[in-house]
């Protein structure tokens, strides 16, 4: 160590006749003069030193303490936590049917029934459902409305309003904000006040990671390396073969991809289809105010560093939403695919660099809400609440 110097307040010449210095640690002598260096500190703690000034007239002792401190650390941040995590693909399933594949594509049909969104097509360890009804201003949409996990024989079915079903048996997220809760094999559920996240361990370290805006949005992570199915694709990072079918093929078109994906055992459901021309949704004059208001909101500042997002996907489903309408006009539509794109671009996802799957995330853009006009989180959540089923009634089965 190259030592500290510590100085007694007296200087060479004061005091008469002119006083020794000495320096003591422990009662042994550690040097001489008014100026002392002291070599070999411990990393942390504390070393108390006497200096000792004397005369013939007179002798002072006077006692002081290095005290040596810690390096400062950051505080540690949710990306600090995050990087050890195995990497995960991300897939998007929101709006009006708006589908954002792990590899990239996107895409959108019409159909009110039930989907496999994603699976473990390799192993067959877990499930993620999507039930999508009818919304909008008329019949002719549909948005998503609830998300079923199969997984370890554990089934969480979260509805709107983040109304949750486990095994038949309601958990009140809604009044457990910002509080971890855990349930059987692995599943573990925590509702920030905006969005629900769904953790579920896997086998060495893996997770998938099921978050939920509790209206129709749906952000489902599976593990990188994990082969999937459903309507979020493959997971092989080649958009190319994406639309690959329940009974083996590569679809030809969206409709016909999503169709092979549906779950209706009891022939209920119509046909899934193509979705609705913008020309049926929108006059002209109204198309170009949906594109200024949503081109406004989605190239923000805040949005620019958002590598894993495609915000040319969010700004038309932003117009579409605009002109079609959503799930309740208590909260426009622009509002919902804005806190879906924040939701991404803020939390932690993957960017593929060469087959390295680099962790990547923009806080800045969490803090969307005040440059346009939506109701905060706290204003929208009872709204959001109003559009499930009551959470205290009783259910019988």
């Amino acid at each position: 160590s190259s030592g500290i110097n510590a100085e007694w307040p007296l200087r060479p010449g004061d005091g008469v006749p002119v006083p020794t210095v000495e320096w003591f640690k422990d009662g042994v002598k550690v040097g001489d003069g008014s100026r002392l260096l002291v070599e070999k500190l411990p990393d942390v703690g504390s070393e108390v030193y006497q200096c000792q000034a004397s005369n013939c007239m007179n002798r002072i002792t006077r006692s002081t303490t290095i005290q040596i401190e810690p390096e400062p650390t950051e505080e540690p941040t949710e990306f600090d936590d995050l990087t050890a995590e195995a990497p995960r693909s991300t897939c998007r399933v929101s709006g009006r049917n708006n589908v954002a594949t792990y590899d990239g594509n996107n895409y959108q049909f019409q159909g009110a029934c039930d989907y496999v969104a994603a699976m473990d097509c390799s192993k067959a360890s877990w499930f993620v459902y999507n039930r999508f009804s009818t919304c909008g201003d008329s019949d002719e949409a549909s948005c998503l409305a609830t998300v079923t996990i199969i997984a370890s024989g554990t089934i969480i079915e979260v509805m709107r309003g983040w109304l949750v079903n486990v095994g038949g048996k309601k958990v009140h997220v809604i009044y457990r904000i910002n509080e971890s809760i855990s349930l059987d094999n692995g599943f573990e559920l925590f509702f920030d006040g905006s969005w629900l996240t769904v953790n579920k361990d896997l086998e060495e370290g893996k997770k998938l990671v099921i978050q939920y805006d509790g209206l129709n949005a749906v952000l489902i992570q599976s593990p990188v390396d994990t082969s999937t199915c459903g309507l979020c694709g493959n997971n092989n990072n080649d958009p190319e073969d994406d639309f690959k079918q329940r009974r083996g093929g590569v679809a030809g078109s969206a409709v016909d991809f999503a169709e092979s994906w549906k779950i209706d055992r009891r022939g209920r459901c119509k046909p899934t289809e193509e979705i609705q021309p913008l020309t049926d949704l929108c006059t002209d004059e109204e198309l170009e105010a949906a594109k200024s208001k949503c081109d406004g909101a989605i190239n923000q500042e805040m949005f620019e560093n958002c590598p894993t997002v495609e915000k040319a996907h969010f700004q038309s489903q932003c117009v579409r939403e605009e002109c079609g309408g959503t799930v309740t006009r208590d909260l426009p539509p622009l509002c919902s695919v804005v806190n879906t794109l924040s939701r991404q671009c803020s939390k932690v996802s993957w960017l593929n660099v060469e087959d390295d799957n680099i962790p990547v995330m923009n806080e800045e853009a969490a803090n969307w809400q005040p440059t346009v006009e939506c109701a905060s989180a706290d204003d929208a959540r009872p709204v959001i609440i109003d559009q499930g089923c009551p959470q205290e009634l009783e259910w019988s089965f």
